[in-house]
């Protein structure tokens, strides 16, 4: 009996259960502006009434106010602490979960934060750099164990793990989930001209547009283009001098966390062939384009004694014309 009294014994000892709330996914860079669209998601392992619980962050002490939902979080459920509850709910109309309002503002370089509980006991912490990612880029920290990853946000489904502590065992029910979870198909999209005919020397518009894998236009990620001649912009529309003549392969990428897409533009450039004319009493001039293509004169400038006439944008002569 002795013999298997240790064996017992030595069986329970890992299996020992320790309650655990988990600071489980960080959104502190948006993208876009960061003052009130910052939030953190915390999960809990059993029933734990949090409403009395601080958020601390910057050497302060964040209250915490319950919005919608419940604060008493039980095995496997989770609350969104959020710097302000109505610009959350305008960024995620779809919320429906636990909902408490805090006031904060999280460090875009990086720092350690914590929930403490009613007594101020430190019940997890969390560090975070701006090496993990997820900075200005639309994506959100996401813990498994004491590694961030930067992923599409998923404020309240609860798919982070546990924090890894060698002293306590977490509920498995709580994550039990992760591995069936689905989500869209993460791709974007550009869409942009592929052929551009413009003039030496004159300024021309390159625009782009994005999508995601539903087909909605969204705004967010870095645009890059580079013009195939030494050259290169950022930004949804720019716009570029070409200063010879000759055929360039531009290209145009756009970068949202680990999504990308590339596309190519042909851009031909050639030499302007217009006439001035003026007529005899000086009212009025002609511009004449004797060149083999159309001619945008969008902005063009006519000076005369010190004073200018700028054509309208999406002024285009036609070739003979």
């Amino acid at each position: 009996m002795k013999f298997l009294g240790y064996i017992a014994l030595m069986l329970c000892i890992p299996f020992t259960v320790s309650a655990e709330v988990l600071i489980t996914e960080i959104m502190y860079a948006p993208d876009g502006a960061d003052s009130k669209h910052e939030w953190i998601e915390v999960c809990s392992d059993s029933t734990q009434d949090i409403i009395g619980w601080k958020f601390y962050e910057n050497d302060t002490n964040h209250g915490l106010s319950l919005i919608s939902g419940t604060s008493s979080l039980g095995n496997g459920e989770c609350a969104i602490i959020a710097d302000n509850s109505d610009t959350f709910l305008t960024d995620y109309p779809s919320f429906s979960g636990n909902l408490i309002d805090s006031a904060f503002s999280l460090s875009n370089t990086g720092e350690t934060i914590s929930l403490k509980d009613d007594s101020s006991t430190i019940v997890d912490s969390v560090t975070y750099s701006e090496v993990d990612g997820a900075k200005d880029d639309g994506n959100s920290l996401h813990r498994s164990g004491s590694t961030l990853t930067s992923k599409t946000p998923t404020p309240g489904s609860n798919e982070s793990v546990s924090s890894g502590s060698s002293t306590s065992f977490v509920s498995t029910t709580l994550y039990s989930y992760e591995s069936v979870q689905i989500e869209p198909p993460q791709d974007i999209y550009l869409r942009t001209e592929e052929d551009i005919i413009t003039n030496i020397g004159s300024y021309t518009q390159f625009s782009v547009e994005s999508y995601d894998a539903t087909g909605s236009v969204f705004d967010g990620g870095s645009i890059y283009w580079s013009f195939g001649d030494g050259a290169s912009a950022y930004g949804r529309e720019v716009k570029h001098k070409f200063l010879y003549e000759g055929e360039y392969n531009a290209t145009v990428k756009i970068q949202k966390g680990t999504l990308s897409d590339l596309k190519n533009i042909q851009v031909k450039v050639v030499p302007m062939r217009i006439v001035f004319s003026v007529d005899e009493d000086k009212k009025w001039i002609s511009i004449k384009n004797k060149s083999e293509y159309s001619l945008d004169v969008s902005e063009w400038r006519i000076m005369s004694s010190g004073q200018y006439f700028k054509i309208p944008e999406n002024t285009i002569i036609s070739y003979g014309a």
